[in-house]
This record gives structure tokens, sequence and C-alpha cells, in this order.
């Protein structure tokens, strides 16, 4: 269980190593023996991948007024940050990971709304039709994956995550984080290094498929800038992955560190393993 004290979360149990974060302005702080990587942040400056853009921008995500941001909060503030490349500090399992041409991140995600939706990432496709998988490690978290080409939505999901649930984003899937929850929402994840992520797609649609909004539950509203979308299914994941030999509470950054990077050899491959079927239970 997370070690909570006045303003600060230890997750070291549940990241598989040292890690902390700050509940208010959600800076990282890991122990001896980690290697922090590059940190990043994002701010109301992705106003165009939100809601509130439908309004301000055209069909093609063309700018036809500026919004004002300060009516939704302080628009310096960061909405979300993260570590790329955080991992040990060591120098055998870090060549391994570099041969794998993988890496692992953590992302960290304020609670609240902007305009009525829950705040969540800006959303992206990896170009490459790689796949990617996350650990929900703090709080709970939505994840809207779908697939869509030009206009059109194929196939639309939304995968509701506990602390501890393992996420997979199936190849062709573009994918967007979101917060559901009242504490910080802290992911971490396992994505190929040739990926190719691009924001641009979801940008031009201020968002994906759904925009997610809460009112006393949870509720999907349908973005007509998709000319067709299919109905939304509501998911969850799987407790345990076999072929990945991963299970619920166990932290998937611990793969590498035991021998079995060979299990993250999917994340440069698009083909249709037999897992991604089994990857999603209905809620």
């Amino acid at each position: 269980m997370a070690k909570l004290t006045r303003e600060k979360i230890d997750l070291t149990r549940e990241i598989g190593f040292p890690f902390s974060f700050n509940l208010e302005n959600l800076e990282t702080v890991c122990g001896d023996g980690v290697r922090l990587g590059e940190p990043w942040f994002k701010t109301l400056a992705i106003w165009r991948s939100l809601k509130l853009a439908c309004d301000c921008t055209d069909e093609k995500g063309n700018i036809t007024k500026q919004p004002n941001l300060e009516r939704y909060r302080d628009p310096h503030s960061i909405l979300y940050t993260g570590r790329r490349g955080v991992y040990w500090d060591n120098n055998d399992l870090w060549d391994l990971i570099n041969k794998k041409k993988i890496r692992s991140d953590v992302t960290l995600l304020h609670s609240g709304t902007i305009a009525g939706e829950l705040i969540r990432t800006e959303g992206h496709e990896h170009l490459s039709n790689f796949p990617e998988i996350y650990e929900t490690i703090n709080g709970r978290g939505g994840y809207l994956l779908f697939k869509a080409h030009d206009d059109e939505v194929e196939d639309v999901m939304f995968v509701i995550s506990e602390k501890g649930d393992h996420v997979v984003f199936p190849p062709g899937y573009k994918h967007i984080s979101v917060n559901i929850g009242e504490t910080p929402l802290v992911m971490t994840d396992w994505v190929s290094t040739e990926a190719n992520t691009n924001f641009d797609y979801i940008r031009r649609h201020n968002g994906g498929p759904y925009w997610v909004v809460k009112k006393d539950k949870l509720w999907f509203v349908r973005n007509l800038r998709y000319k067709k979308s299919p109905r939304i299914r509501v998911v969850k994941p799987a407790p345990e992955i076999s072929e990945l030999e991963i299970k619920k509470g166990e932290p998937m950054f611990n793969l590498v560190k035991d021998g079995k990077i060979e299990k993250l050899d999917f994340l440069n491959d698009t083909s249709k393993r037999d897992f991604y079927k089994k990857a999603f239970i209905a809620c």
C-alpha cells in the first residue's frame, strides 16, 4: 500500500524501486540507485486537443478564435508531467533495454476538470502502429482506446483501471489517458523507442471520439468532429496476462530486472497476438 505523508506519496512498493511524488506539484523523487530520466510538462498549451477547443477551431483544427484559458485555470500551471527513461541505474540492465529498443516512462496527472471534461492527456497515436502497455500505480485511470481512419472510427473502448492494473494498448489504437479519480493518477509504461508518437490527429479532432465528463457518474459525450463512431465499449483490464507473465499488483517494471525482458518483445511488433483478445473483460 502506498505510504502517505503530509505532502508526499511513496510508491516504492507499487512501482518496484524507490519512488515518491509531491501531491501538490507532482514533483518526483527517486531513491539511490535509480536513474530518474528526462522530465517533461504539459499545461493548457494543449487546449486544442481538449473539448473546450470545439468552439474555437474549425473542422480542420485551425484556430478561429482564442479562448480565455484563465476561465478554467492558470494557463501556466501543470496539468500533467512525467519522466522518460526511469529505471534502475544499472548499466547491464540499460544495455538490455537499449538493445530491445524499449523505454520505461512514468506519467503523473492531476485530478479535476477543464470546462467539464475530466483532466486527461493530450492523446496520441504511434505512426508505427506499435502497441504499448501501461500500469496504474496510483489513483483511478480511464484509457480511451480507439482505431480510426480519416474521420471514421472503427472501434472505441474505455478501459476503467484501478491501482495495480495493467492495460495493453493494441497495435494501431490511438490512446488518451483520463484521471477518473479524486487523487493524482500515476502511470508507468513500456513503449518502443521507435513507436513514432504523433499528436496531430487527436489535436485536429479536439480529442477522441468521446469526451469523458463527470457529474454524479462518468458520462461519455460524443465528439462530432468524427463523422462516424460506434457505441463506446466500457471494459476493465484482465487481472492476468499469462503470455506476458504479469498479474494485477505486480510491478511490470520488474520484468527486466527479473530476467524476463523478452516478454516485452511485442512492443516492436504489430502482429495480432492472442493475448490482445484476452486483455479486456466486460465491466
